[in-house]
């Protein structure tokens, strides 16, 4: 089975625009949200969310990680 992959860039980033936020609970860790400017394909996401799972993250009320 062949596999296809594309490259998917991040969409450039207003740093006036960037909001950086403080996870509850830690010392030294924030979220910030980067955007794709497409849908990663499968190969990727699973490569992705294995990774994840090996090292989770902490986060607060709403999860970082939105399809």
């Amino acid at each position: 089975m062949e596999t296809k992959t594309f490259v998917v860039n991040l969409r450039p980033i207003d740093p006036e625009k960037l909001e950086i936020i403080k996870v509850s609970g830690t010392e030294e860790t924030f979220k910030f949200n980067l955007l794709l400017e497409a849908v990663p394909d499968s190969v990727w996401q699973d490569f992705f969310y294995d990774e994840l799972r090996k090292n989770p993250m902490p986060l607060d009320s709403e999860s970082i990680l939105q399809a």
